[in-house]
């Protein structure tokens, strides 16, 4: 199209446009993708497969159409948008500025290779491949180029082999070995250091814990009278962690140290410090503060992470360094068998590896022990054995569909809507989410639950006694992303909402533009989070970590919704494993005690 016609390509988000074309004449014959992609987010599908199975489905019959009466009707779209032959010969005679093509490579070339390990440590040839096809859209680059730079890619290096995975070659770079290198030596030092160790006056403190349990006592002994700079607790949902830190705060403040609590989102932080006591702040501030001088770290110092599975490599390695640095303990908690972190992770279950853990394994959540083997069941990828103790109890629920499957929770979920806030709908995508929302809405509207004229929330509206969620942290209102609250009074567009945690804020949603319904989450913003009953629409995106996390929200009952009647399949799904891991993991699988052949 440049070398031919003389026309320029510009990058335009995830594809490119052509300059000088008004954007409305293309979204006008674009309305075929902007179609399936509707579709796509009303099931709340997603990948390329998803698009590929949608417009097989939708395709209408091909009827054969005069060449002439085509574009003559394309002609008439075009002159009805003010665009015509004349306007292209315009078009076609305006000179550009010769591309600096080393540049364009070049810059194709970096941006996809830190796209194709931004959120994941290894990937395919294929994945690279698409990366740079994404990338070089607009800047001049055409299939033959991508796949040459790809080639070149490999030539100079700047690839690394890692291993298999699903009977395919996995890569890296060097740049992504080099961080979890760096990570891992950071955590090896750190786990290796000895510290001067106080009076542990545990027997005193604990009798101040009756209901402490003996693997929760485990857990503080070995996290305040361990030696080293690193410890590692590994617990599943629901097993009391931040309770036993509560404990383990007296302990370590007793033994003359200062104790810092984070975790990746504020609303995990929130959960932290309610819990446990112990301070708490996102990861994100935390590093900002340990940069800038404005928290200190020191050989007295405690950093005790909430969620370490879910934080990326980078900040672990920074988190890391900074405590190996200053000689500051750390103490990493999680559950590799949870949701995973969004960037390429995969290294708080590496050191689980390679050091060992002290475990919580003894679940406590539920209130019926059906339901924490259930749980258990569902950690460890035995989803037939799960599925089936749900349906001797009465709480699953198959259908043909989808539509079928949401339409029965939402009845389900209005039965007992007495108390919203202790029934969390949780779902895998956002489109599901969405619509779930919007029909739990509207069926207490039509019952006379909510009060008042709306207020509008970009694509939704509020009413008074709505529950709605949070999504950005806010410390002038004083909330985190992830808080839900009920709105209990209206006046214009300022809101009062009650959050569950009892406080009351008020927002000006003509100012804080980040509120939605929140009857319904996804998966991902619900970890963390524990509700009286649980109501789940499992679908396409299940998987055994997202499974694991809806089955362990809820004390009493987890009611699961399916969109198929094939159980066998559904179990197959529950039972697939997607975990976050290190390209190192991969390049020394030979045995766990090769994770660190890099440092050493």
């Amino acid at each position: 199209m440049e070398q031919v016609l003389g026309l320029r390509a510009v990058k335009a988000d995830r594809g490119f446009e052509i300059d000088g074309v008004d954007p409305k004449l293309s979204a006008e014959f674009s309305k075929r993708r902007h179609e399936i992609e509707s579709v796509m987010a009303a099931r709340g599908w997603e990948g390329a497969k998803a698009a590929e199975a949608v417009a097989f489905e939708t395709r209408s019959t091909k009827v054969q159409i005069d060449r002439e009466q085509l574009f003559s009707k394309w002609q008439t779209v075009g002159r009805a948008l003010g665009w015509s032959t004349e306007e292209l010969k315009k078009l076609l005679q305006v000179s550009h500025r010769p591309r600096d093509v080393t540049r364009e490579r070049t810059d194709t070339a970096q941006i996809a290779l830190h796209k194709a390990t931004e959120f994941d440590s290894h990937f395919a040839r294929r994945d690279l491949v698409r990366a740079l096809a994404e990338e070089a859209q607009g800047r001049g680059i055409g299939a033959r180029g991508v796949y040459q730079l790809r080639d070149q890619l490999f030539q100079a290096g700047q690839i690394v082999p890692v291993g298999y995975r699903n009977h395919e070659t996995r890569y890296s770079t060097p740049e992504m070995l080099e961080i979890e290198r760096k990570f891992l030596q950071a955590a090896k030092t750190l786990h290796e250091q000895e510290r001067a160790q106080a009076h542990t006056p545990h027997d005193e403190i604990f009798a101040r814990y009756p209901t402490l349990s003996g693997e929760q006592r485990e857990v503080v002994r070995w996290v305040t009278e361990s030696m080293g700079g690193l410890q590692l607790v590994s617990g599943m949902a629901g097993t009391g962690k931040t309770y036993a830190f509560r404990v383990a705060k007296e302990i370590w403040e007793a033994q003359g140290l200062s104790v810092q609590g984070t975790s990746l989102s504020g609303k995990a932080a929130s959960g932290l410090q309610q819990g446990s006591e112990v301070p708490s702040m996102t990861m994100h501030r935390l590093l900002w503060g340990l940069k800038h001088g404005a928290i200190p770290l020191g050989p007295t110092s405690v950093v005790l992470v909430d969620e370490a599975a879910m934080v990326g490599t980078r900040q672990l390695l920074e988190l890391t360094a900074r405590c190996q640095q200053a000689g500051a303990k750390l103490v990493l908690a999680g559950d590799s068998g949870q949701l995973q972190s969004v960037e390429a992770g995969g290294g708080f279950a590496a050191l689980v590896r390679e050091f060992g853990a002290t475990t919580l394994t003894e679940i406590q959540r539920q209130r019926e022990p059906w339901a924490r083997e259930a749980v258990r069941d569902f950690a460890t990828g035995r989803s037939a054995q799960a599925l089936g103790a749900y349906t001797d109890h009465g709480l699953l629920h198959p259908h043909d569909t989808g539509e079928l499957a949401e339409l029965a929770l939402v009845g389900s979920w209005t039965s007992r809507f007495a108390d919203p806030p202790a029934n969390l709908v949780l779902s895998g995508t956002n489109a599901e989410v969405q619509r779930l929302n919007a029909f739990i809405q509207r069926q207490r509207q039509d019952s006379g639950n909510l009060v008042g004229e709306p207020t509008p929330l970009g694509d939704e509206r509020v009413y008074v006694n709505d529950r709605v969620l949070f999504t950005k942290n806010s410390q002038a209102i004083g909330v985190f992303n992830g808080d839900l609250g009920t709105v209990v009074k209206k006046e214009g567009s300022t809101i009062a909402v009650r959050l569950d945690q009892g406080r009351s804020v008020t927002v000006n949603t003509s100012e804080y533009k980040h509120l939605r319904l929140g009857y319904a989450l996804t998966t991902h913003k619900a970890q963390g989070v524990t509700t009286e009953q649980a109501f789940v629409l499992a679908g396409r995106m299940q998987n055994q970590e997202m499974t694991y996390v809806q089955a362990s929200r809820a004390r009493g009952d987890t009611l699961i919704f399916l969109g198929t009647e094939n159980l066998d399949w559904m179990a197959e799904r529950m039972a697939t494993s997607q975990p976050k891991e290190l390209a190192t993991t991969l390049l020394n699988e030979h045995g766990p005690k090769l994770e660190l052949e890099l440092v050493r």
